[in-house]
Parts: C-alpha cells; structure tokens; sequence
C-alpha cells in the first residue's frame, strides 16, 4: 500500500485458492501474457492473495473465487468483480477503476 501511495497507482487484488480451476484458468490465459502484466502494472500495484494461505483483510469476500478488488491506495474499495476475464476484458475492468479513481 505505501509503494501504490508513492507512486499514485491503485491496487489490483486478485483472491483466488489453490484448488480453484478457474483461478488457475484466469492465470493460464490472461495473467500469463506479458502485455496484460504490463498494463497492470502501469497504473496498479498488483497483489494476488489465496484464501487458503494468506490471511485476507474481513472487508474482502473469500468464497465465489476469482474476485478481483480495486482499492486506493488507503484501501478504500472502488470496484470489485468476480470471474475468469480474457485480456481485453480485464483491460475494461482497469479502466473502469482507473474511471472511478478520477471519480473520488
């Protein structure tokens, strides 16, 4: 969060689990491209979390995995989805928060 706050970017969270086939589905397809990781990272500090290894934050849902979160830099959420996206599917998602960031 501090790193997304000195550079101004949002915070993509990505809450998936080990045994999900579509977490592992959205990463094979999408997460895997090197442009998609590149566009992420221009205006977002990205962040995966698995629901059974990590101890996620009570304001996020763990059950209905994939969900991806955007939040400000102070964790306020903006936008939150829920599902496998092909590229340019997620390249709407980011721009819709990039949207509601400019919004606030």
């Amino acid at each position: 969060m501090e790193q997304a706050q000195k550079e101004n970017k949002l915070v993509y969270l990505f809450v998936g689990a080990d045994k999900c086939k579509y977490c592992d589905k959205y990463k094979e397809t999408t997460l895997s491209k090197k442009e998609v990781i590149t566009r992420i990272k221009k205006d977002f500090m990205p962040l995966y979390m698995s629901r059974d290894q990590d101890l996620i934050p009570e304001k996020f849902e763990l059950y209905g995995v994939p969900r991806h979160y955007f939040s400000t830099s102070k964790g306020e959420i903006i936008a939150e989805y829920q599902g496998i996206w092909d590229p340019s599917g997620l390249y709407s998602l980011l721009d819709e928060a990039i949207s509601e960031k400019n919004n606030l």
